[in-house]
């Protein structure tokens, strides 16, 4: 048994599967793929995934946020500007998805632009660990970060 951690669907109804202990998967046509390669170890620990577009796949992780450009055949650590810790959320800016938000183990969140490195990007979130992010439709100005020990916070995307 594998203990899945998060969903996605992602292009052409492929379901992007996160699983704690056993890296990431793709389930389609009721066929499951493991889908390690590059920076990602098929036993990592991952937390959330999310798919955009036809092939980009964001996968959270307990030794970072990683980057797919090929659906999941390989995969990229996204650096950062500083120690993020565990990555247990991610979260793509529904009003520009060049833009992703990352929920840290002890430091709040974390923004990445245009494939660039993770920075700071809490806006007043005490510097806590978030566990789960949430955005509303294309038109909202806002992200809500639930957090470990200081409730859910509301964020204006910039």
């Amino acid at each position: 048994n594998t203990a899945v951690m998060g969903l996605s669907l992602g292009a052409d109804n492929t379901v992007y599967v996160a699983t704690f202990g056993m890296g990431v998967y793709s389930l389609k046509n009721n066929i499951a793929t493991a889908l390690h390669g590059g920076d990602l170890s098929a036993t990592a620990n991952v937390f959330a995934v999310v798919a955009i577009a036809p092939s980009t796949v964001f996968a959270a992780t307990e030794t970072g946020l990683y980057r797919s450009d090929n659906g999941g055949t390989t995969w990229k650590l996204i650096p950062s500007l500083s120690d993020t810790g565990r990555v247990f959320s991610v979260l793509i800016n529904p009003r520009d998805t060049q833009i992703v938000y990352a929920g840290v183990e002890f430091s709040g969140v974390y923004r990445s632009a245009n494939g660039g490195p993770l920075t700071a990007y809490s806006l007043g979130l005490p510097s806590t660990g978030v566990r789960a992010l949430a955005s509303g439709s294309a038109t909202s100005t806002y992200l809500h970060a639930g957090t470990v020990s200081s409730g859910t916070w509301r964020i204006m995307y910039p």
